[in-house]
Parts: C-alpha cells; sequence; structure tokens
C-alpha cells in the first residue's frame, strides 16, 4: 500500500483544534501550539505520534525566564510536510516534569541535557548522564 502525503494540514489542525480548543498557530512549515496544561504534553505527543504519524523528535528546547521554564518539543513527520512545535510552561520552584522518552526514545538524551544545564527533573528519566556534552569535550569540537 502506497503511503499518502498531505500538503495539506487542515485535517491535521482541527483534530488539534478538537484536543486543545486554542492556542494553534499555523505558519508555512510548521504548526504551533501552546499547551494550557503541562499534564497534555503526552497526551498530545502520543496523539500526534499515532495518529498522525508525527515520529520524530527532532529537539527539546528550554528558554529560560525569570520565574518559568519554556519547554518547546520539535516533532516531524515523513508524511505530513509541517514540523509541529509543543510548548509547555513549568514553573523554576518545581522544575518536575514527565519523560516523553516512552513515546520517543531519544528523547532521553535531550532530557539529560536539560537536567544538567537547567535542573529540570524528568520523572521517569534515570538516566542524567549528559552524552552530549561529554562527547564535545573529548572530541574537542567548539560550538
Amino acid at each position: 500500500m502506497t503511503p499518502i502525503f498531505y500538503t495539506d494540514s487542515y485535517f491535521l489542525v482541527n483534530d488539534i483544534k478538537k484536543l486543545i480548543a486554542k492556542d494553534i498557530v499555523e505558519t508555512n512549515d510548521s504548526i504551533y501550539i501552546k499547551s494550557p496544561q503541562k499534564e497534555f504534553l503526552t497526551y498530545i505527543l502520543d496523539f500526534l505520534y499515532n495518529k498522525w504519524s508525527y515520529k520524530f523528535l527532532s529537539m527539546i528546547v528550554s528558554i529560560d525566564e525569570k520565574d518559568f521554564y519554556i519547554l518547546k518539543y520539535i516533532i516531524s513527520s515523513t508524511l505530513i510536510f509541517k514540523s509541529i512545535i509543543v510548548e509547555i510552561v513549568i514553573p523554576k520552584d518545581d522544575p518536575v516534569f514527565t519523560t516523553v522518552s516512552m513515546i520517543y526514545p531519544v528523547a532521553v538524551i535531550f532530557e539529560r541535557e536539560l537536567n544538567k544545564k537547567y535542573g529540570i527533573i524528568f520523572e521517569g528519566n534515570v538516566e542524567t548522564k549528559d552524552l552530549i556534552t561529554k562527547y564535545l569535550n573529548s572530541s574537542g569540537e567548539k560550538f
């Protein structure tokens, strides 16, 4: 069976709106979702993974604000030609969040780095070694 490639994201955006009802911005090459509650992140990512084939976690980015961290999960699909960025806000006084490594195993690496740099604790991710920084330090690469 030949896979169907979607160039129009109308149905995808409508499905997401049914889940969270607001805070969705669509641009030419991406869909930006601001999740109202951090508890919904795993639900949204699991939904996008299973129903819409968003099988790739490209990166987890953290923005350090005065009283909170903004975590941005960037995911992509081979069937739909738009990346999705899901944004979650977590307070600095309680920087505990759930791992998404059960959906995206590569999240373990990103979460280790965020734990080391910002002290964010990802429940369910028991490995906190920092592989990327360790590799860059040993290889002599600069960034």
